[in-house]
């Protein structure tokens, strides 16, 4: 899944953590010219893995299935504690 952040004729395009693969359509232009077509972040060594809960506000109300798998229903609470 890709993500697109925008300002005007500025914009980024990563997968969905962040980083911003060197194969793809993927990096950072503004009026047509990729300024960056690679980047990835580490942290000790190995990528970062987001807390459940970071997600879900990321993807704005999209369920996620939990750990058994399930996805809940629309407007069932988040019991992540977010």
């Amino acid at each position: 899944m890709a993500v697109t952040i925008n300002e005007g004729t500025t914009f980024l395009i990563s997968d969905d953590l962040g980083d911003v693969p060197e194969e793809g359509a993927f990096g950072l232009f503004s009026e047509d010219t990729r300024f960056l077509r690679m980047y990835r972040l580490l942290l000790d060594g190995q990528p970062p893995v987001p807390p459940r809960h970071a997600v879900r506000r990321l993807l704005r109300g999209r369920a996620l299935p939990d750990e058994s798998g399930t996805v809940p229903r629309a407007g069932e609470h988040d019991r992540t504690g977010a």
